[in-house]
């Protein structure tokens, strides 16, 4: 006999492993740390990539007042300016990555074990059915 139930969690469990479960398996198979800092470091190089193509951009927009600049010996102020930028950038662009992925980490492995308890209770079910 169908259990109605059973098939509609099987369904759903079906679901969750054609549309996310690679995708969650692979980050929970980090510990939390591990994957929060291998995605922090992976952003430290994409800010500063990004920060160099902005400050470069920068500077060839504004060519004359830096070529003025130089030659008006406020060089440190230019460099120191674009020093304290540098970093504000990279500590705010840092923040939003710890907290996209800590999130992302979270959801991940609280749907993978929301997954591992379905697939216990299905379990469950199957050796009660053969008992009986």
């Amino acid at each position: 006999m169908i259990n109605e139930k059973r098939v509609y969690h099987m369904t759903q469990m079906a679901r969750y492993e054609q549309n996310k479960a690679r995708h969650d398996e692979h980050i929970g198979s980090y510990f939390r740390s591990d994957y929060i800092s291998g995605r922090l470091l992976e952003s430290f190089f994409c800010a500063t990539i990004a920060y160099a193509i902005i400050l470069g951009l920068y500077c060839i927009y504004h060519f004359e007042e830096i070529m003025v600049t130089v030659y008006s010996e406020e060089v440190m102020r230019f460099v120191s300016s674009a020093v304290v930028f540098y970093l504000v950038f990279t500590a705010v662009y840092l923040l939003f990555t710890l907290l996209i992925y800590y999130r992302r980490y979270k959801h991940a492995v609280q749907d993978l074990k929301l997954y591992y308890i379905a697939l216990r209770k299905l379990s469950d079910e199957y050796e009660e059915e053969e008992q009986e």
